[in-house]
């Protein structure tokens, strides 16, 4: 089982602590991920739903101690619909 990133030893949280920790860690990329987008489709940025995304959580994740995650049946999911745009 790979380990969720939050380890009891580390933090003194128990799993179902760390489930919901872990949790907004996912909404702060999900909202930062949201406003880049949009930001980008307002002022007509090439592929604004790529990199918008991309420089709002590289921002986040460089201003804030925050280590930020992204569940990886999303991630795979994300690279699917990118790769199709892609080529498309």
């Amino acid at each position: 089982m790979e380990c969720c990133g939050l380890c009891e030893s580390e933090r003194g949280l128990t799993y179902d602590k760390a489930i919901v920790y872990n949790f907004g860690r996912f909404l702060i990329v999900l909202g930062a991920s949201l406003v880049g987008g949009v930001l980008f489709q307002i002022f007509h940025i090439p592929i604004p739903w790529l990199l918008g995304p991309m420089i709002a959580t590289l921002i986040v994740s460089s201003s804030t101690k925050i280590k930020l995650v992204w569940p990886d049946q999303l991630r795979q999911a994300a690279m699917i619909t990118v790769g199709y745009t892609i080529v498309r």
